[in-house]
């Protein structure tokens, strides 16, 4: 299980959106598999559990935003350490 506060790895393709839930605006989709800091959730929105997380994107940039811990099928798309 993630908990707030600790590192996790986000698996290629999963989408940081603005807010959790499907629907929210897709601010990046990760093209390698990422370490993400989390810092909290999870919250349940669209029958998934989003946590909030911050990412350093190769350009150097740090990203802060929602992602799904699986997807619709059960896969895991962000692991915890």
């Amino acid at each position: 299980i993630l908990i707030g506060g600790k590192m996790a790895f986000a698996a290629a393709g999963l989408r940081l959106r603005q807010n959790a839930g499907l629907d929210s605006e897709i601010l990046q989709s990760l093209t390698a598999r990422m370490a993400v800091d989390v810092l909290g959730g999870p919250q349940p929105v669209d029958g998934l559990n989003w946590w909030r997380v911050r990412l350093a994107l190769p350009d150097g940039r740090v990203q802060e935003g929602w992602m799904a811990q699986t997807d619709l099928h059960g896969q895991v798309l962000l692991s915890g350490v």
